[in-house]
């Protein structure tokens, strides 16, 4: 039937290390063997990956790097409220926190302070920063 792509043509990847989606672009489910020339209806190459897929191939790899990925390490990896845009931006926030903020220095004090105190997590002891941090990155 014509617009229907048969399963032969559609992104597949069998691997013993890892396979991802993340419901994004299948290219790269697996950065040592990205998946390429799909129509752009199925897969888009070279695109810019989402949080999710970056997040779960960052886990993945440096799991990868220390054994097999096991059930346990991929539950864990499910369940866990660390913040992964946090790592990626935090740092910088907290430049931004230690540098000369001139008259907004009282008002940004609190968000600040926060931040600084901010574990990374949105546990419910991550305290105030984490709420700030949604409010900036959203």
């Amino acid at each position: 039937q014509a617009g229907i792509y048969p399963s032969s043509r559609q992104p597949q990847l069998l691997r013993t290390d890892f396979v991802q989606h993340s419901n994004d672009s299948a290219w790269m489910v697996n950065p040592a063997a990205p998946l390429k020339d799909f129509s752009p209806l199925i897969s888009q190459d070279g695109q810019p990956l989402g949080q999710r897929a970056r997040f779960a191939l960052d886990r993945l790899s440096s799991l990868e790097k220390t054994g097999k990925v096991s059930v346990e390490n991929l539950q864990a990896m499910v369940m866990d409220n660390e913040v992964y845009h946090a790592g990626q931006v935090l740092p910088d926030l907290l430049k931004f926190c230690a540098s000369e903020l001139g008259d907004d220095a009282a008002r940004l004090a609190p968000l600040c302070t926060a931040l600084k105190a901010w574990d990374g997590r949105a546990d419910l002891n991550s305290g105030i920063g984490f709420v700030y941090f949604q409010r900036i990155v959203t």
